[in-house]
């Protein structure tokens, strides 16, 4: 029974809208195992074209071809791919190995696409060059070799996956006679253990080597003649069962960085061009992050940066319970509790008057000294310049009221500063001791609330505002700090194009290699790699290059992070840029994440080829 048949195949080629070339014209013949078969025609006659339907390359034809009883014309996608991993095996008359692999590498990828194991393919590479004598010549690469020793290659790893159709386009045409011989000797007994073999040719002597000859002329079979069959022997069954598989994604991975080695310079200056973003990205970052710590350090080290001022409206005491409220605020690390008095009078020398509030000093909430000194012994005061010019006028300088007396309720105390509040009304500032005098023993109306940690403090006063009035001392602590940030997200943002500038690099050095590598494409969908797994390789490699690059800039950063640090502690005892591992391992996965999503287009690109026009590029 045949093993392969074409019954009524027909094939043309599109010229242009109004013009179209007939190639094969109704083709018809069948194969059995066991057969060496020759294809015999002059150029342009057909047979390399028959030759890439046989193969499972080209689908676009009418006829049928039945394959072990099933239509070819029926599979899908994954069947073709396994018929060409499995069932076919293809020898080219230029040879189409992959120049950048090995000997070995070359055969090797035949069974890598299958997912045959890697102890496997060792055996078995080693089994097929030591039966086509270069055993020894494993390591050498293609342009070492002879074409004859080519062709033997080429033989191996079209037999690789032990197929029962090996098709072979003129492998002798670029060949001496003795290396002639040699080849067809080799597929000779291929064909004795049970295979069909196919060679395409236009030489009648080649054609006499095999007993089964059909003879093509403008695209018909002209004759088909079989003569004394050859005798076989089964040995499929000595071969170790390889079951069907796909290349793995560590096998992929493999070849990713094979190819990446192939172009090493061209990937380094690409890698390169990605570091050099990351890494001004992530020294942004860091230094943002060293600013705001000293930022805060420095606020931190200011007790009235980290303190709020909390009051009821028209200055009510506080209740019991909205104490305990206030105090169970887990942003909270200590709470003064305060009493301001509102409306003492006052005397100084004949002028009399009324004092809006008055209030207890300390470094809490304090206001700034203009002349004179802090409040620090029972009996001074501090009053602000809106007192200081009401008792002074406006002809006299504030300093002149500092050591004077003035009287508060019939308390008479010494004036020792003049201080600055955001108020605008009369205030002054008298020890805790002399509050006393001004308040009764419980109460409460004043709360100053000290923060853990100076960006607590907004978020804090939001919280309290919806119930109580709050006053900040100082504001400057969080301007400071988002003016770091803004100025922090501006460069980020300026390395961040400079990211989308590596992005393109990426994406044309990809593209160009893909236009290279067309053959090796086509010679690896030829020998049954998926559209997926040429489509994997490609963004494996942009994966890896995006790696590569990502863990270049952090070995950079953490560098340049040390010499800034140890220049800037040594001379201002300061750490300025942060060490931050979530930058670092951002900072990676933006650079895989940018240069992968570069690398789909090329790669969706490479996997679309067709091929057997990758097959025709040079």
């Amino acid at each position: 029974m045949a093993l392969l048949e074409v019954a009524n195949l027909k094939k043309e080629y599109v010229i242009n809208k109004n013009s179209k070339q007939e190639v094969l014209k109704g083709v018809n013949f069948s194969l059995k195992k066991g057969e060496m078969t020759a294809i015999l025609g002059e150029s342009g006659c057909g047979k390399s074209t028959l030759l890439n339907i046989l193969a499972g390359l080209d689908n676009d034809y009418t006829g049928s071809v039945i394959f072990n009883e099933e239509y070819m014309r029926d599979f899908d996608d994954k069947r073709l791919n396994d018929y060409r991993k499995n069932n076919v095996g293809l020898i080219f008359q230029n040879y189409n190995l992959i120049p950048t692999m090995t000997l070995f590498e070359n055969v090797e990828i035949a069974l890598s696409i299958n997912g045959v194991n890697k102890a496997q393919r060792k055996e078995k590479v080693n089994q097929l060059l030591e039966l086509i004598g270069l055993l020894d010549m494993a390591d050498k690469l293609p342009n070492q070799l002879s074409g004859g020793q080519k062709q033997r290659i080429a033989i191996a790893r079209a037999m690789a996956n032990n197929p029962d159709v090996l098709l072979a386009d003129e492998p002798t045409g670029a060949l001496d006679k003795e290396s002639t011989v040699v080849i067809l000797q080799i597929l000779k007994r291929i064909a004795q253990t049970g295979k069909i073999v196919v060679v395409v040719t236009h030489s009648n002597t080649v054609a006499n080597e095999c007993n089964h000859i059909i003879k093509i002329d403008d695209g018909v079979v002209v004759s088909d003649e079989i003569s004394e069959r050859l005798k076989y022997k089964n040995e499929k069954a000595k071969d170790k069962e390889i079951k069907p598989g796909n290349f793995s994604f560590k096998d992929s991975i493999v070849t990713a960085i094979r190819n990446i080695k192939n172009n090493l310079n061209r990937n380094i200056m690409v890698s390169l061009g990605i570091a050099v973003s990351i890494v001004l990205m992530m020294l942004i970052l860091c230094l943002g992050q060293g600013i705001n710590e000293y930022i805060e350090d420095c606020y931190t080290q200011d007790n009235g940066s980290l303190q709020l001022r909390v009051s009821k409206e028209g200055y009510i005491n506080f209740k019991d319970e909205q104490l305990e409220s206030i105090e169970g605020y887990e942003e909270i690390g200590a709470i003064y509790q305060e009493y301001l008095a509102k409306d003492i009078s006052y005397s100084y020398k004949e002028i009399t008057g009324t004092v809006s509030e008055i209030e207890s000093y300390n470094s809490y909430y304090a206001p700034v000294i203009y002349v004179g000194s802090q409040v620090a012994n029972d009996g001074e005061v501090v009053i602000n310049d809106v007192l200081a010019q009401e008792i002074m006028g406006e002809d006299d300088p504030l300093v002149d009221c500092i050591g004077r007396k003035i009287t508060l309720n019939e308390n008479q105390f010494t004036i020792v500063g003049v201080g600055y509040c955001s108020s605008q009304k009369s205030k002054v500032y008298v020890t805790k001791p002399d509050m006393e005098n001004f308040r009764d023993a419980d109460d409460v109306n004043v709360l100053i609330v000290v923060c853990n940690d100076i960006f607590d403090v907004d978020n804090l006063k939001t919280q309290l505002s919806t119930f109580y009035s709050v006053e900040r001392y100082n504001d400057e602590s969080t301007a400071n700090i988002s003016y770091v940030e803004i100025g922090s997200n501006v460069l980020t943002l300026i390395a961040g194009f400079s990211l989308c500038v590596s992005a393109i690099l990426i994406f044309v050095v990809l593209n160009i290699s893909v236009r290279e590598r067309t053959k090796e494409i086509g010679i690896m969908r030829s020998i049954g790699a998926r559209k997926r797994d040429i489509r994997n390789i490609f963004v494996n490699e942009s994966l890896l290059i995006g790696l590569f690059s990502g863990l270049f800039a952090i070995v950079v950063t953490l560098v340049l992070q040390s010499i800034v640090n140890i220049v800037t502690n040594s001379t201002l005892d300061i750490l300025f840029v942060a060490y931050n591992p979530l930058y670092y391992f951002a900072g990676l996965i933006i650079s895989v994440a940018i240069s992968t999503v570069a690398g789909l287009v090329p790669a969706i690109k490479a996997s679309n080829l067709n091929p057997v026009e990758s097959l025709r590029m040079e």
